[in-house]
């Protein structure tokens, strides 16, 4: 079952909070599997988040250079559904966020986003800001922003026990 919360993110940690404890690769985590969730996009946004390693700043720079080098394949298309690319860049991490979909509807740029795993704690802000700067790569198109849509298959956050 796959629960949407929309841009409730004080819901998304109150859930992860009220569930059991599960053990992988000897740490502790509490998790939510399968949710969808919307990224607020405002256009005048300041990006804040540090990332935790330096592979995920280049992961964001690779993906914001994806779109723009991709975005070419909208011209000959009011409306498009073209547009779809794997994480592809070479790191030692494990490529979280898996696969972007980008589609455009009345003059406005959507983006869904799949997502493989993700700490709440060490990540989302910053991966909801790298969806934020895909949003921005739309708008300096000439495209309205639509929807940031993201399916997380695993949103989980660390215990630390002391």
């Amino acid at each position: 079952m796959i629960k949407d919360y929309g841009t409730n993110y004080k819901k998304i940690i109150e859930d992860l909070d009220n569930q059991q404890e599960v053990s992988i690769n000897e740490k502790q985590y509490k998790e939510l599997l399968n949710v969808v969730y919307e990224v607020d996009y405002f256009e005048n946004n300041i990006v804040t988040a540090l990332p935790n390693e330096v592979d995920d700043q280049l992961e964001r720079e690779y993906l914001i250079r994806t779109l723009i080098n991709s975005m070419n394949c909208f011209t000959d298309e009011k409306n498009s559904r073209r547009l779809v690319f794997s994480n592809l860049y070479s790191n030692k991490l494990c490529k979280c966020i898996s696969l972007v979909a980008v589609f455009i509807r009345d003059d406005k740029f959507y983006i869904d986003i799949f997502i493989r795993s993700q700490n709440f704690i060490k990540n989302f802000k910053f991966d909801c800001e790298t969806m934020a700067l895909l949003m921005r790569v739309g708008i300096i198109s000439n495209l309205k922003p639509g929807k940031i849509t993201v399916l997380c298959v695993n949103l989980h956050k660390e215990i630390v026990n002391g």
